[in-house]
């Protein structure tokens, strides 16, 4: 977060003088931390695109369904919002064992979004 002051100048037409504006505001910055978690334990991962952060569901057998939950913590002055997009390298498509849902959801100030990561192949 930031405060800042401009003043500018602005050329109106059919007026004689530049008109001078001063501007004023506050710039602010987005508070986030991801986890997954499972049954015993929770790990904080990177959030951002093109950053690799394994999840692993153990063993898992064909029609049975593993979980993790990923938890988007808002630790800032605002609320922002979540969209998820699932990809592969090289922009193949996620098969369609893999599951996230919510896709999007708005994260309230001191506030955690649940979202369900599923695998269930079949």
């Amino acid at each position: 977060e930031k405060l800042f002051n401009f003043n500018v100048v602005c050329n109106v037409a059919r007026k004689p003088t530049p008109l001078s504006l001063n501007v004023k505001g506050e710039g602010a910055a987005i508070h986030d931390s991801v986890t997954i978690q499972d049954q015993d334990r929770e790990r904080k991962v990177a959030p951002g695109a093109g950053r690799d952060n394994p999840c692993s569901f153990g063993q898992v057998h064909i029609n049975q369904r593993g979980v993790r939950q990923v938890v988007v913590a808002n630790s800032g002055k605002f609320n922002f919002d979540v969209t998820w997009e699932l990809t592969l390298p090289g922009g193949a498509l996620v098969p369609a064992a893999i599951s996230l849902s919510p896709m999007y959801a708005t994260c309230a100030k001191g506030d955690k979004c649940a979202f369900e990561l599923s695998y269930r192949p079949v």
